[in-house]
C-alpha cells in the first residue's frame, strides 16, 4: 500500500505532512479534497467490507490510516520471532535449488525490515557496515544448512573460502552444481536404455517363421529336404490317425460293454436283496449281504480303472466319438 501511494505521491495525505488548507481557500481545499477522498477510496478497497464499514465515516486518510495503525500494528517481537522458526523450519526437499532460495530470501527480506537499522549516517567507525556484513554471512549460513546432504562437496568448499561469499554469489554456485548433475543424468539415461536393449534375451525375440516346401507346399521343411521328392528313407511311416482313432474307439467300446454286463447282471440280485431286506433279514443275512455287497463293488471298482482312464484320455475336439 505504501509503495502504491508513494509511486502516486501521495505518501503526505497518510503521514499528516499534507494537511487540509481553510475552508476559505477554495480552490486548494477543492483540490486537497478530490486527492483525501481517492487516497480514502484506495484504502478502503483494500481492507475487507467490515473493517472498511467501521472506517467509512472517518473523513481524513490520515485518520483512516492511524485507526488502521492502532488496531493491527505488531510489536516485532512476536514477529521477528514468527519469521526466525521459519527460517529455521525452511530445508530444500524436494524443491529445486532456485525455489528453495526464493522462499528463503522472501522470509529473510522480511526479517530484516522488521529490525532496527541505523539510518544516521554519522558513524566514523563502520559499525554499520560491519553489522551489514555481520547479517550478510548469517544469511549464507542459514542458506547452507537447509540444502540436501547431497550438496555437502560444494557447501564444504563454500565455507572455506575466506572472506565469505554474498549469498548471490552461494546461490550461484550451487545452482551450478545442481545444473552439472542434471547433465550427467542426461548422458546416463541413453547409456543405460542401450545397456537393457542388448541385454534383452533371446527368447524375447520374434520367432522365425516356418518353412515351407515348394515342391509339395507343405509346412515344416524345405525343397532340399522333402522326401516325395527325394524319396522317403526306408522304415518311414505315414501318420494314420483315422485309423488310430477307430481302433481306440473300439478298444474303448469294449472296455465299456465288459463293464456293463457285470454291472447289468447285478442289478436284479441287488434288487432282490433290497425287497427281502424290507421283508425281515436275520442278523447272519445282513452280514452275509454286506460282505458278498463289499466284494462285488471292489471288483467293480478294479475293472473300472482302466475304462475312466481310456474315457479321459480321449477327451477332445472328437470326443463325442469316443462316447459311441
Amino acid at each position: 500500500m505504501l509503495m502504491a501511494l508513494s509511486a502516486k505521491n501521495k505518501i503526505g495525505f497518510i503521514d499528516g505532512s499534507i494537511s487540509a488548507p481553510a475552508i476559505t481557500q477554495v480552490a486548494t481545499y477543492s483540490a486537497w479534497k478530490r486527492a483525501n477522498d481517492l487516497v480514502n477510496s484506495w484504502i478502503l478497497n483494500s481492507v475487507s467490507k467490515d473493517i472498511a464499514a467501521s472506517l467509512i465515516y472517518q473523513s481524513t486518510a490520515a485518520e483512516i490510516w492511524k485507526d488502521l495503525e492502532d488496531r493491527f500494528q505488531q510489536h516485532n517481537g512476536p514477529r521477528m520471532f514468527q519469521l526466525r522458526k521459519k527460517l529455521i523450519d525452511l530445508a530444500q526437499g524436494s524443491m529445486p535449488v532456485s525455489t528453495y532460495y526464493t522462499q528463503h530470501k522472501i522470509i529473510w527480506d522480511e526479517l530484516c525490515s522488521v529490525k532496527p537499522v541505523c539510518t544516521c549516517s554519522n558513524c566514523t567507525c563502520s559499525g554499520v557496515q560491519k553489522m551489514i556484513d555481520e547479517q550478510g554471512k548469517e544469511q549464507v549460513l542459514q542458506f547452507l544448512m537447509g540444502l540436501n546432504d547431497s550438496f555437502s562437496h560444494i557447501r564444504g568448499q563454500i565455507l572455506l573460502m575466506d572472506p565469505l561469499p554474498s549469498i548471490t554469489k552461494v546461490f550461484s554456485l550451487v545452482i551450478q552444481e545442481e545444473n552439472q548433475r542434471i547433465i550427467k543424468i542426461d548422458a546416463l539415461v541413453p547409456e543405460a536404455t542401450f545397456a537393457v536393449r542388448t541385454n534383452i534375451p533371446s527368447s524375447y525375440s520374434k520367432k522365425k517363421s516356418r518353412p515351407q516346401c515348394s515342391h509339395c507346399n507343405l509346412m515344416g521343411h524345405t525343397k532340399e529336404k522333402c522326401y516325395r521328392l527325394h524319396g522317403f528313407p526306408p522304415g518311414y511311416r505315414t501318420r494314420q490317425p483315422v485309423a488310430r482313432s477307430n481302433a481306440v474307439s473300439n478298444d474303448s467300446s469294449v472296455i465299456n460293454s465288459q463293464f456293463q454286463q457285470p454291472l447289468q447282471s447285478q442289478q436284479p440280485s441287488q434288487s432282490q436283496q433290497s425287497s427281502q431286506n424290507q421283508e425281515g433279514l436275520s442278523t447272519q443275512q445282513c452280514q452275509q449281504l454286506i460282505a458278498m455287497l463289499t466284494n462285488k463293488l471292489n471288483a467293480a471298482s478294479i475293472s473300472e480303472t482302466p475304462s475312466t482312464t481310456i474315457n479321459l484320455a480321449m477327451q477332445g475336439p472328437l470326443s463325442s466319438d469316443w462316447e459311441g
